[in-house]
């Protein structure tokens, strides 16, 4: 498994985002909580939802711009 987090790291690396971008769009301590608690009974959930996150996130910012 861990060769896949590796690819995850290298593709996130390779997409060259700003410091903004990495900072500004991070996941906070309450929402990781509260993935984390879901994932003990849900871990697809969890990881798919943070995915989604991630992307709405993304989306927000460039659309922002």
């Amino acid at each position: 498994m861990e060769p896949i987090i590796e690819k995850i790291g290298r593709y996130i690396e390779l997409t060259d985002m700003d410091e903004a971008a990495k900072r500004g769009y991070q996941m906070g301590l309450r929402d990781m909580l509260a993935l984390c608690d879901v994932a003990d009974r849900d871990t697809s959930l969890a990881v798919c939802e943070a995915f989604l996150f991630g992307k709405a996130k993304g989306y927000r910012a460039a659309k922002a711009r």
